[in-house]
């Protein structure tokens, strides 16, 4: 269907409210807006707000341009109208803080980019709202310390990360009780139990 519709596009431009740049709107067949973005033609380049919808005209995506590279916060939604993600870029670079929702915005995953690259630390969430993951990144790589949970709050594991979601050192188990498990020493991904409670 996508395929149909995208050599059936047609722009229009327009201008709403008076804004210095016009709005460029791009429809499909049936007249109906696919998206609609400034555009500033010294330039050549999108210049302004940008927005997305979905085929039943709820925004998809709002974000803005500077010099035709993603500049300040962009907002994804649901075809609900609900928040999916929300990004911070500067310069066209995605950059600040990260956040990811459920459904109903319920936060997903956290964390920080620092120049397009996914570091320090990031959360990742249950539906319910517990916490289903603390990880560390440095240059879109885990490394560092992880700790990951059941959907009750127990512990499940914790350990080290290195070089990507290889565990490195040692590693601790648990049982969804929240009762130890296994202690394994890991060499980048490769583990073995030293210790086991039965």
């Amino acid at each position: 269907m996508k395929a149909k519709l995208i050599p059936l596009l047609l722009i229009a431009f327009v201008w709403l409210n008076g804004c210095k740049e016009p709005y460029h709107m791009e429809v499909d067949a049936n007249g109906k807006i696919v998206s609609k973005f400034q555009y500033q033609d010294s330039i050549q380049r999108k210049h302004g707000e940008y927005i997305k919808y979905f085929e039943n005209g709820q925004v998809f995506e709002r974000a803005r341009y500077q010099d035709g590279k993603l500049d300040g916060t962009r907002y994804l939604f649901f075809d609900n109208g609900d928040i999916s993600t929300i990004e911070i870029y500067k310069d066209g670079m995605i950059d600040s803080i990260y956040k990811e929702f459920f459904p109903g915005v319920k936060i997903k995953r956290m964390g920080s980019y620092i120049n397009g690259k996914m570091k320090g630390k990031w959360q990742v969430y249950y539906p319910i709202g517990t916490t289903k993951e603390i990880v560390f990144f440095e240059d879109n790589l885990e490394n560092g310390p992880f700790v990951e949970y059941y959907e009750n709050g127990f512990m499940k594991a914790k350990g080290q990360y290195k070089n990507g979601d290889n565990e490195d050192g040692d590693l601790y188990l648990y049982r969804p009780d929240g009762s130890f498990e296994r202690k394994m020493n890991c060499q980048l991904g490769i583990c073995r139990t030293v210790l086991l409670n039965e």
